[in-house]
């Protein structure tokens, strides 16, 4: 016959009038969900501990850690933020909402181990500033409940300001991170985690935003300044970036497996068709003859934009100037306006930040005089805010380029690939 064990259970009140438990003793409170083992003289052990109702605490500069933290006054509310978290019990089934008045808190707030289906919530102002500064890191680990982040500011010299690990869902709405420079480490570091963030203001860091180790991150409309990488994916990670984006040297990177993608509509696949205006393609043809200098390069004077999806093409400067890092394939093709002697020679290359990068193509007219055709491709690594030019070369002092309305002859494409 199988033992039977019972519990002493009640409310917490009921269980405090009973007196004290015995050793080793377990009861059960059914109001506020805590299982407590007993120690003989009153100052029980609550082994597991969940919450029964909504709770609300204040956290002030003016605060005391050993008032309740009910009221939003001096004598009511906690001084320091880690005292309202330590309040948390380890089960969340409703919402807890932590209110930050403003000053600063010089103190790592560390959020650990807290199960259930409510939420966590520590929230400062009502808008992006830094009237509720923390000048040391925000860690989330281990939360299987929700953890929502709202208007608070990080302003610390150590590497991570942000660090979310191995927890389930968070949310990060309107917070601020300000690095020292910009080999301060990382803004928002995320691993194994969904996290959704929101107008959220990153600058001065070496990495704004890390995606790693399978982490899920959803950026809308956040921005910044001073950092040298805006979003980077790792091991797995990724990134969804919408609408205003963090600027940075490199906006975007990958290593080992991570993937980034942009715009609003989403992705089918890294290339897939819905992404094709997110991408760098360009397309200029000549609208007039152009002279060509002989025996020196000439810039060809590609002046008509046909097709340009980020706005990176400048038909008054007759060059491509990259957004963004990543792989390019640049092709051209070029045609004289007019017939050349036999053995003349045209030949194409392709001008990275204004010096000679690639020869691309090149021909040589053979037999009765005629015009010079000469086209080419090449894949190059192009980094943010480089720039690329096509110039030709010829040994006849009569040679022009066509100048042709349409761009099936003379044309300058490049498009990203990777």
């Amino acid at each position: 016959m199988a033992n039977k064990i019972q519990l002493r259970r009640g409310t917490k009140a009921q269980l405090a009038a009973l007196g004290p438990l015995a050793a080793g003793e377990p009861v059960y409170t059914t109001d506020t969900k805590e299982l407590i083992i007993g120690n003989g003289t009153g100052a029980n052990t609550p082994l597991v501990s969940a919450t029964s109702a909504d709770i609300t605490y204040y956290v002030r500069t003016d605060g005391n850690d050993n008032n309740t933290g009910l009221a939003n006054t001096a004598a009511g509310s906690f001084k320091t933020i880690s005292k309202a978290i330590s309040m948390i019990p380890v089960v969340v089934n409703h919402k807890v909402l932590i209110n930050i008045g403003a000053g600063t808190y010089a103190e790592a707030v560390i959020i650990s181990g807290i199960s259930g289906s409510g939420e966590i919530t520590v929230t400062g102002s009502t808008v992006v500033d830094f009237t509720r500064q923390i000048t040391n890191i925000v860690n989330i680990r281990a939360c299987s409940c929700a953890v929502n982040l709202r208007y608070i500011a990080v302003t610390t010299t150590i590497s991570r300001a942000f660090e979310i690990l191995n927890s389930a869902a968070v949310a990060l709405n309107g917070v601020t991170v300000n690095g020292v420079n910009t080999t301060d480490g990382f803004g928002i570091i995320v691993e194994n985690t969904d996290v959704t963030m929101a107008n959220c203001v990153i600058g001065n860091k070496q990495n704004a935003v890390y995606s790693n180790w399978g982490a899920l991150v959803y950026a809308v409309d956040c921005s910044g300044s001073g950092n040298v990488i805006g979003y980077q994916a790792g091991a797995g990670g990724r990134i969804q970036v919408s609408g205003t984006t963090i600027p940075a040297t490199t906006p975007t990177a990958v290593v080992q497996g991570g993937f980034i993608t942009s715009g609003s509509q989403g992705t089918v696949n890294p290339w897939g068709d819905n992404t094709t205006t997110q991408r760098s393609h360009v397309l200029a043809r000549i609208s007039s003859d152009q002279a060509l200098s002989v025996n020196t390069f000439t810039k060809v004077a590609f002046d008509y934009t046909w097709w340009d999806h980020l706005n990176e093409y400048s038909a008054v400067n007759r060059r491509f100037t990259a957004k963004k890092y990543g792989v390019y394939l640049v092709t051209v093709g070029l045609q004289t306006a007019n017939a050349l002697a036999d053995g003349s020679v045209l030949v194409l290359s392709v001008y990275k930040n204004g010096a000679r990068y690639r020869d691309i193509g090149s021909a040589i007219r053979s037999g009765s005089p005629g015009v010079i055709f000469s086209q080419g491709a090449v894949t190059m690594e192009i980094g943010a805010g480089e720039y690329l030019e096509i110039w030709a070369w010829t040994d006849s002092a009569s040679a022009a380029a066509y100048g042709n309305p349409d761009s099936v002859i003379c044309h300058f494409s490049v498009t990203q690939i990777a």
